[in-house]
This record gives C-alpha cells, structure tokens and sequence, in this order.
C-alpha cells in the first residue's frame, strides 16, 4: 500500500473521530442543560416549600392571635355579668324585704337564707357597704326567729348570724348549703379551669410543631440522592448533582481522556476506540 493510500485512510479516520468528537460534544451540552434545568426545579420547589411554610406559620400566628382575643373578652365578659348578678340580687334584697305582715316560719325561714348567701360574697369589692345597711334592717327580724319552732340560729356572731341546726323538711342548714351551692371562688375557679388561655396556646403550639415536622419529612422524601431512579416528579439532590459533573469531567475512552488527546496515534487509538 502507498504513502497516498495511507494518508488517505487516515484522513478518513480523522473525519470519523471529528465527527464523534462533535456529537459527543452536542450530547454533553444537552446533558449539562438538563442537569441545570433539573437544579433550577429543584431549586423552585424549596422556594415554592418555603413560602409554603411561611404562609402556615402566619396561619397559625393569627389563629392563635384570635383565640386569644376571644377567650380574654369571654373571661371578661363573664366577670362583668358575675358582678352584675351579684349586684341586682343585692339591690332586690334590699328594695324588697319581707312584708312585716308575713308572720309564716317559712318566709322567714327563706330570708335567713338569702341573708346568710348575701353575706358569703362579702369579699367582693364594693359590696361591703350595701351588707352593712341590710344587717341592719335584718337583725330585729333574725331575732323574731322563736327557737321552739324548730330553727337554731348562732347570733355569736352579730354580722354573720348562722342557721346552724334544727330545720324542717326541704330547708337548708349552714353545712347543707355548703354542700350544694358554689361559692363565688368555686365558680371562677371552675371556670378559669375550664378555659385556659395557656392550655389552648400549648395545644396551638403542639399542632404546629406536627405539622412543621410532616412538613420537613415530606421535603426530605421528595428529593432523590441516586442516579438509578427514573421518578419524573422528584427534583435530584445538589450530592447526586456534584456526582453526575465529576463523571462529565472525566469521560475518557480505553486508553486516554479527552483532555490528553494530541498525537495521529493516539486519534487513531480513540477512534478504534469509539468504533
């Protein structure tokens, strides 16, 4: 074979190994597009999660906000109607007392009671002044109470009288009364018990926290860290991007890389490489 023939064939081969350099190169193009395309999506959806967990965190900012607001206007109002039964019950004690007239056990009987539950709430301010005047009014007609018929009354006590034993059927005594009826720190007890600004704001806070961790799970599982999956919805993670550029940088055929090409031996090695 000829010098000419053995040009010719090599010319032959360089067209070859240009024309595979050259698609090699679109492929590599296309691949680094894709890979960026895929960070940028990637990149979207932590924006997209972000905003997403900013606009819950608000959510529950104002609903906690609210809440707030309406169990201390609740607790407000109920201390303000409390006050104001308490009031008008004083008020109707005093603006109608029992009729002189009215000689019968039993009415008498039921004005030593609303005496003896007016004086149990003495220690709410305000009314001190109002128990004075009806003690006053009262007395002379605890004292016509006659002790034969049937009621015990401890007068030890001139400002707190008490019906302590002794009574007909279907009356209360001073223990019975204890037993049955809340006092006006019983009942703010219960309901400040019942209804508890710092337990619905530790329920509040425990809902979110459940919530921010599904959250940060869901994240967690939608991102792919291996190159064998074929999900078409899952973003690729920064790790598995950093390992599909080192394999780019470092394609090289049997003998050589890219980057160490130079000599008419050595194309030809790669060529009979590629082929």
């Amino acid at each position: 074979m000829s010098i000419v023939d053995d040009l010719q064939l090599l010319a032959e081969a360089l067209e070859i190994m240009i024309a595979r350099i050259e698609e090699y190169g679109i492929n590599t193009a296309v691949q680094q597009d894709a890979f960026t395309e895929h960070v940028n999506d990637n990149n979207t959806s932590i924006q997209s999660l972000s905003n997403s967990i900013q606009s819950i965190n608000t959510g529950f900012t104002d609903s906690i906000n609210q809440v707030s607001t309406e169990l201390s206007n609740a607790i407000q109002n109920t201390n303000e109607n409390l006050v104001l039964y308490i009031d008008t019950r004083v008020n109707n004690l005093l603006s109608s007392p029992i009729d002189k007239s009215i000689n019968e056990l039993n009415g008498k009987r039921f004005f030593a009671y609303e005496f003896w539950y007016l004086i149990s709430l003495s220690d709410i301010d305000g009314l001190d002044n109002k128990l004075n005047l009806f003690d006053t009014k009262l007395s002379t007609k605890l004292n016509s109470i006659i002790p034969g018929a049937g009621i015990l009354i401890d007068n030890s006590d001139p400002q707190n009288p008490r019906i302590i034993g002794n009574t007909p059927p279907g009356y209360y005594n001073i223990q019975e009364i204890n037993n049955n009826y809340f006092n006006k720190s019983d009942i703010l007890n219960q309901y400040y018990n019942r209804i508890s600004i710092d337990d619905q704001l530790n329920l509040l806070k425990s809902v979110y926290d459940t919530k921010l961790e599904l959250l940060n799970t869901n994240i967690s599982l939608s991102i792919i860290d291996n190159l064998t999956s074929t999900d078409t919805d899952k973003p690729l993670s920064a790790n598995q991007g950093y390992i599909l550029k080192g394999y780019i940088d470092t394609i090289t055929s049997d003998n050589l890389t890219l980057s160490a090409m130079g000599t008419t031996s050595e194309l030809i090695l790669l060529t009979d490489a590629i082929v």
